[in-house]
């Protein structure tokens, strides 16, 4: 899969982001990309899950971009 490590995200905000996953597909313009959710192990929180992804968008018009979910090891976020 990935090595980023999971982001806690409200299935609303997941929702959201595989719809946007599945246009940028059905639309032709995404060619590649993987995504996982799990619930929460430690401390459960009602309507959240662990979600990592990148998912390639934007490749009809060229070299595209990436949308990411989760942190990158080592990487402090601001």
């Amino acid at each position: 899969m990935s090595n980023l490590i999971h982001q806690k995200m409200s299935y609303t905000d997941l929702a959201q982001f595989l719809r946007d996953m599945a246009q940028a597909v059905e639309a032709g313009d995404s060619f590649e990309g993987n995504i996982e959710y799990l619930m929460p192990l430690d401390n459960p929180e009602p309507g959240t899950a662990m979600v990592r992804g990148v998912v390639r968008i934007g490749n009809r018009s060229g070299q595209g971009s990436v949308m990411m979910i989760g942190t990158v090891p080592g990487v402090t976020p601001p």
